[in-house]
């Protein structure tokens, strides 16, 4: 099943609405980016011009599975940064 994203524009209140299909998620984060910077919305709401370009629809799976990596990354960041500081402290 293709998940088609939904751009629409709101030109009343200037606005744009960027939805995908139920139970998907909308993100600008592809694979090669930094996994920190990850973020997903079920709805996105951006002002009426913007370059909707760069968003996609990605499964409630992919975006599990992202959310996880990414807090490993940052547990493991973090243990980098303890080590760092005991290191610091040890001089």
């Amino acid at each position: 099943m293709e998940h088609k994203i939904k751009i629409e524009h709101n030109k009343q209140y200037n606005f744009t609405i960027v939805s995908c299909t139920e139970g998907c998620f909308i993100t600008s984060w592809k694979e090669g980016d930094d996994i920190l910077n990850y973020e997903a919305f079920s709805k996105a709401y951006l002002p009426l011009n913007s370059d909707t370009s760069m968003y996609r629809c990605i499964t409630d799976e992919d975006n599990e599975k992202y959310k996880a990596l990414k807090q490993e990354t940052l547990i493991k960041k973090e243990e980098e940064i303890e080590i760092i500081l005991k290191e610091k402290g040890a001089e």
